[in-house]
């Protein structure tokens, strides 16, 4: 089964990287580090420290999967009939 970028987590937007003053962050922030800021509207957004600047710090919003088609492959190993119960709840 493969599910397209657009339809999974999205396609990566670079508007979702921001600048972020590193003086309103702690000082033991790491690269890679996923953090929770919250917006004026008092949102929530997360975000993954992507660099680390002298007076700023690279603060990336999209999803870690954003841009990437999801490919799954699946084995079944055994089948069986619908119950008629299964039947009755897929006509509704």
């Amino acid at each position: 089964i493969t599910v397209m970028a657009e339809e999974a987590y999205g396609l990566y937007d670079p508007k979702k990287v921001i600048l972020y003053p590193r003086k309103k962050l702690p000082n033991t922030i790491k690269k890679g580090e996923a953090i929770n800021l919250v917006s004026k509207s008092g949102r929530i957004n997360g975000y993954r420290v992507v660099e680390l600047h002298s007076d700023f710090i690279s603060l990336d919003g999209n999803h870690p999967l954003a841009g990437q088609d999801l490919i799954f492959e699946i084995e079944a190993l055994e089948a069986r009939d619908a119950t008629p119960q299964e039947i009755d709840a897929s006509l509704n």
